[in-house]
């Protein structure tokens, strides 16, 4: 009989996990102050759930993080990377990146605040590596540049899609121009001379 009490409480505590991730990321949507009771009282949760889940914030947060870029990966997915020559793709991917930083952008000022920025590189390799193995495709076609460091095309593909969006929030970038403006930026950066 211990088996399904065993089963329910995992059950409960699975969606007490799911509840909190959820109500983390709502509050960074919404660019509302983060903290513990705050998010416990989104989720429904007492402080001592919370901790039974997550040791503060920071985890919180990177789990946030995480679950996020299961999205941008797969919305990269959707942008066939791996077809085309590489600067289509690669229009494809500032597009689809666009619209994951438009839906998610509280989630990555979050993090800045809450993760430290090694772990947060870190976190985006699946991310980073769509772009880089981009890179070396377009480079063996004599697309891409290849008179600076590959790795640093991929930080300046990464930073410049952040800096647009940090531009729009800032008032400082029209975000229906967002878009364009980027691609125009990112694909002359990347193009061949």
């Amino acid at each position: 009989m211990s088996e399904p009490a065993t089963d329910h409480r995992r059950a409960i505590a699975e969606r007490n996990a799911a509840a909190i991730v959820a109500a983390a990321e709502q509050m960074m949507s919404e660019r509302a102050p983060l903290s513990v009771s705050a998010v416990a009282a989104r989720a429904g949760v007492s402080r001592v759930t919370f901790y039974a889940h997550f040791a503060g914030l920071p985890e919180l947060v990177a789990a946030v993080v995480r679950r996020t870029l299961d999205d941008a990966v797969a919305a990269m997915a959707v942008a066939r990377p791996d077809e085309g020559p590489a600067l289509e793709a690669f229009a494809r991917l500032i597009d689809a990146g666009w619209r994951q930083l438009e839906r998610f952008g509280g989630v990555g000022d979050a993090a800045a605040e809450h993760v430290p920025p090694e772990e947060l590189r870190t976190s985006h390799e699946r991310v980073l590596g769509v772009v880089r193995a981009l890179v070396e495709r377009g480079r063996a076609a004599g697309e891409i540049r290849d008179d600076l460091p590959a790795e640093w095309l991929v930080t300046t593909f990464y930073a410049l899609l952040h800096a647009g969006a940090d531009d729009v929030r800032a008032g400082r970038l029209d975000p229906e121009a967002a878009p364009a403006v980027l691609r125009t930026t990112i694909l002359d950066l990347l193009r061949a001379r």
